[in-house]
């Protein structure tokens, strides 16, 4: 029984980091509402505030208090599922092998939608 549990553990720490690798690999510094939508996904899937305001911390449009009210306002049956975050990720260059995209790749991408 013990090492059942120990593999449930593993498998949610497991899709844990699958979620906030998915969220890192999108550039936070993008247009509110594609912010918002991520942010939206995320807490879908699952994830923790910390991990979102770590994520949008790094964005250079970061404002603290549009993230507590945008995050408080998230419902989590909003209508945007866990699988918006991984296909948004995926539109970033996030593959689900457990390879992260290349910050320099990552900044590039930023710039060219600047």
């Amino acid at each position: 029984m013990q090492a059942v549990e120990q593999f449930r553990n593993a498998m949610q720490t497991i899709d844990c980091s699958r979620v906030v690798e998915a969220l890192h690999s999108i550039d936070p510094g993008v247009d509110r509402e594609t912010w918002v939508r991520a942010l939206t996904a995320f807490k879908a899937a699952g994830g923790a505030e910390t991990d979102a305001r770590a994520w949008s911390e790094s964005g250079c449009t970061y404002d603290a208090r549009a993230f507590s009210d945008t995050w408080r306002s998230i419902k989590a049956n909003g209508g945007i599922g866990p699988g918006t975050l991984f296909h948004m990720a995926k539109e970033y260059g996030w593959s689900d092998n457990g390879n992260r995209p290349n910050p320099a790749e990552l900044e590039r991408q930023r710039q060219a939608r600047e």
